[in-house]
């Protein structure tokens, strides 16, 4: 009776520091997103964020993050009608993206912390189209990954930087991808993304 008391106070106790040490909330940004040779687009992402902390000492401590979201990506240009009058392309593309980072963070005190990350990611398309801001011109509402002019898959890296104060951790960071996205119908186009994101996150147990 003695050892399964012990077993199960010690069970108990692995669970709990595995607690403290795991982290979990909910994450969100808004990006910049800017592929080069292409005009900037304001995009957005919501969705999970898990923390495992390794051993801290004095000076802080190494983690690794990863997140689980919902994010909305795309871009602009100008096309020409066949008066030559300028009007302005807007595609949007949705993706389940997953970021993986390793980071380390430096001890303010006991409450706050400032952290920076590094890691690949790995993105998957969900759906997409384009509208152009004219009437007389074809607005596409087709699926842009189903209709040959989207890669499913999305590859690249990715680096953050930021503070934790108690319960919440806000920053800033970078995207770059790596693999060009478009291809059939749209092979010439290569709007590879390139985002700067300011992130807001809130952790349940902290």
């Amino acid at each position: 009776m003695k050892r399964q008391l012990i077993l199960i106070s010690g069970l108990f106790l692995c669970i709990a520091c595995y607690a403290q040490k795991f982290q979990y909330g909910i994450t969100s940004h808004i990006a910049i997103n800017q592929p080069k040779k292409y005009r900037t687009h304001i995009g957005w992402a919501i969705g999970f964020i898990g923390e495992y902390n390794f051993n801290q000492n004095r000076i802080g401590n190494f983690y690794f993050t990863s997140k689980l979201k919902i994010s909305e990506k795309g871009w602009k240009d100008d096309i020409y009608d066949i008066e030559e009058e300028k009007h302005t392309r807007t595609t949007h593309t949705y993706y389940l993206e997953i970021p993986i980072s390793i980071g380390y963070k430096l001890i303010i005190n006991t409450k706050s912390n400032i952290f920076f990350d590094f890691g690949p990611y790995l993105a998957y398309g969900l759906f997409g189209n384009y509208n152009i801001d004219y009437a007389e011109l074809e607005n596409d509402k087709k699926d842009l990954f189903t209709c040959g002019a989207y890669k499913r898959f999305d590859f690249g890296y990715q680096g953050n930087i930021g503070i934790n104060i108690t319960n919440f951790q806000i920053g800033i960071g970078a995207v770059q991808s790596i693999i060009k996205p478009t291809k059939d119908m749209w092979n010439l186009e290569n709007p590879k993304e390139k985002s700067y994101l300011l992130n807001i996150s809130y952790f349940f147990n902290r």
